[in-house]
């Protein structure tokens, strides 16, 4: 669910890529539906468009002509309603979908794509029909309503004050960690050092995490537990003179318990992997 909709200036939106994916559409198709799709004339007109200079209507070609509309009627007949309408069509846009460039993975080219935000999503996936659309609809609301209730709660002071605790934690395990990649290091490890980000996507796995700075107040003190843990629990199996591949192995199956202990279910995948 997390990866429908994310954080970007301070506001949830989704991506016209992934909407075009998980609606079962090209993403030419979305691109056409919020910009409108030019005719071959250039916008001259010809018989193909009947003379329109466009063969499809966007959604920024028709709320830019409600803008218009609305706020060029003169004041004697436009009422508060419609210029509340032409204001919020005109102020509304580049929030509801903001263009941005991206490079695509294969063939590096630089392509555009658009940021949604509710609103825009909303006009955006009125268009699209069926039984699958529906589902898809309504899983992105349920992205939206949980994206915003975890920018409201990252300004409020419980939150800000639970981070600065957690980080103060992911210190004390940062200096255990560096013991122990000692440690390794003295055993004959080459690799040692990867252990930070291994035992950091323990902990965000474990408290059902991708990123730190999105994380709820409960996520954020279920990781300062989960780190805290890792850190006595090195020292423990380093106080025991534990081979040092055995090591990340008993955290890892430290935290599994913990997980069953309070009733936790992230759907952890371990990937098991062994470094050297």
């Amino acid at each position: 669910m997390n990866d429908l909709v994310f954080i970007k200036g301070k506001q949830a939106v989704c991506d016209s890529i992934q909407v075009a994916e998980k609606f079962g559409k090209r993403h030419a198709e979305v691109l056409y539906a919020i910009e409108g799709r030019p005719c071959s004339c250039g916008g001259k007109g010809c018989p193909k468009c009947n003379y329109r200079g466009y063969q499809q209507r966007g959604l920024l070609m028709d709320l830019g002509d409600v803008a218009t509309s609305q706020l060029l009627v003169d004041d004697e007949d436009r009422s508060q309603q419609q210029l509340n309408l032409g204001v919020c069509a005109t102020s509304q846009l580049p929030q509801m979908f903001k263009k941005v460039r991206y490079i695509h993975p294969q063939n590096k080219q630089e392509y555009r794509k658009y940021l949604l935000n509710r609103d825009g999503f909303t006009l955006l996936a009125m268009g699209f029909t069926g039984q699958e659309a529906l589902i898809w609809k309504l899983r992105y609301i349920q992205a939206f309503n949980l994206m915003e209730q975890t920018l409201l709660q990252h300004q409020s002071p419980v939150w800000s004050d639970t981070r600065t605790y957690q980080k103060a934690i992911r210190r004390q395990e940062t200096d255990t960690i560096k013991l122990f990649v000692e440690y390794a290091e003295s055993q004959g490890s080459i690799h040692a050092d990867q252990y930070y980000t291994q035992f950091s996507l323990l902990a965000n796995k474990a408290a059902g995490i991708t990123d730190r700075e999105m994380a709820t107040v409960q996520q954020l003190n279920v990781l300062a537990m989960i780190e805290n843990m890792i850190a006595r629990r090195i020292e423990e199996l380093i106080a025991e003179n534990t081979p040092y591949k055995e090591i990340y192995q008993g955290c890892k199956g430290y935290v599994v318990g913990f997980q069953k202990y309070i009733g936790t279910n992230t759907g952890m995948m371990f990937s098991g992997q062994n470094m050297e």
